[in-house]
């Protein structure tokens, strides 16, 4: 008898179950559907600085060490990464310039290698026209701009040649160029070389990034830069507060001069819980590093490999909801609109992100997410590229009516 109650249950259930599945289903069968339609980009995206460590791994391969290649790319619809020619605080001089330069050789010998698939784009009409041939648009950019070497405007120019097209000043670390986000206070904000590398970059038509940089440091921006200005890959501020995050004053000042916020997916920038426990674990890992120093003194290699270990073995929180990504998203939407905010994902330059992800195809996840808010095709196609490729756009006249 009990058995019976159980299988009228169950099958009263089914119908509800299924339907729910069905909707789940329809919901990503139309975001796959959309994102192969629209024109889709992320403007960071770390996977040079994981290939520089991988010799032997080709960019058409699949690998359990990135999160982004060809076949994922073309599985996910992703006609523009913006690939990162990212260097390290660590390097200085001309060690910096030289690791930049293998960075991008090695984006620019993917596409030397892939023709029938990659194309190097340095304008928007670069990238609309590989969208109609099939191809995806590869976009140099940079991050940390500390191998431009004090005073040579020179090295602006090298870069933009190599294919360069948007290019933040510092990383975690101040440079000669600017104060970060996550340092004392060097320049007030950005250097008088600084200044004059923002110049040359709105001469030249290349992008200006203040993800990473001060607030001072982005407030120069606003006041300095002739054209609009992106933040590739920061967060709001008000919801998860790391320095990293932009404050409702900047959100605003970016949007007011025509720029874009593409949203980060790196946990600790996403989710306030998640960033106490990043912290404390943050500060355990320093704690032991500072006694493996202290005991390997003058045994770097040695040194390094243990703090590897170490890092390795201290576990990372559990990842935070995306529901928690989305109310960055929805937070810029209400207060400037969402013409003035895109992704940037961060994959392959961040070791923790929201639970539902996997690589650079959950952005199937992403787009049935925002179809589930209400938005439109429109919307989502701004989102996914109009919005930068507007500013991308603006950055190209305003070169046009600087002095070459």
């Amino acid at each position: 008898m009990h058995f019976r109650h159980l299988m009228i249950i169950l099958a009263a259930s089914l119908p509800a179950c299924s339907a729910v599945l069905l909707r789940e289903d329809d919901g990503l069968t139309r975001a796959r559907e959309l994102n192969r339609k629209l024109l889709v980009l992320d403007t960071h995206l770390d996977t040079p600085s994981r290939a520089l460590k991988l010799p032997d791994w080709s960019i058409d391969e699949k690998s359990e060490e990135t999160l982004v290649d060809l076949p994922r790319m073309r599985a996910a619809g992703m006609n523009a990464p913006f690939m990162v020619v990212y260097t390290s605080p660590s390097l200085k001089g001309h060690d910096a310039l030289t690791h930049a330069l293998a960075l991008s050789d090695v984006i620019s010998g993917w596409v030397e290698d892939h023709p029938r698939d990659l194309s190097l784009a340095r304008s928007v009409a670069d990238v609309l026209d590989a969208k109609r041939a099939g191809r995806i648009s590869v976009v140099m950019c940079m991050e940390n701009s500390s191998p431009v070497l004090e005073g040579r405007l020179d090295l602006v120019r090298t870069f933009y040649r190599l294919g360069v097209r948007y290019m933040s000043l510092c990383h975690f670390q101040n440079n000669h160029l600017a104060d970060s986000s996550t340092d004392e206070s060097l320049h007030g904000g950005v250097s008088k070389f600084g200044e004059q590398v923002i110049a040359e970059a709105n001469r030249l038509g290349i992008m200006l990034d203040v993800s990473h940089i001060s607030d001072d440091a982005v407030r120069d921006h606003l006041r300095l830069s002739k054209a609009p200005i992106i933040a590739s890959h920061s967060n709001v501020r008000k919801l998860c507060d790391h320095p990293r995050n932009l404050t409702d004053e900047l959100i605003l000042g970016i949007a007011k001069g025509g720029g874009v916020i593409q949203l980060n997916f790196a946990a600790q920038y996403v989710s306030a819980d998640y960033l106490v426990k990043y912290n404390e674990r943050k500060a355990l890992i320093a704690l032991k590093e500072k006694e493996i120093d202290e005991r390997l003194a003058g045994q770097e290699e040695k040194a390094s490999a243990e703090k590897e270990k170490l890092s390795a073995s201290v576990p990372r929180p559990p990842p935070p909801p995306l529901e928690d990504w989305f109310e960055h998203v929805d937070y810029i939407a209400r207060l400037v609109g969402k013409e003035y905010v895109g992704l940037g994902s961060d994959f392959d330059g961040i070791g923790a992100w929201p639970g539902e992800l996997k690589d650079i195809t959950s952005i199937d996840i992403v787009t049935a997410g925002l179809l589930e808010r209400g938005w439109s095709e429109k919307e989502l196609a701004g989102f996914y590229s109009g919005n930068l490729l507007r500013v991308w756009k603006k950055v190209e006249e305003v070169s046009g009516r600087l002095e070459r």
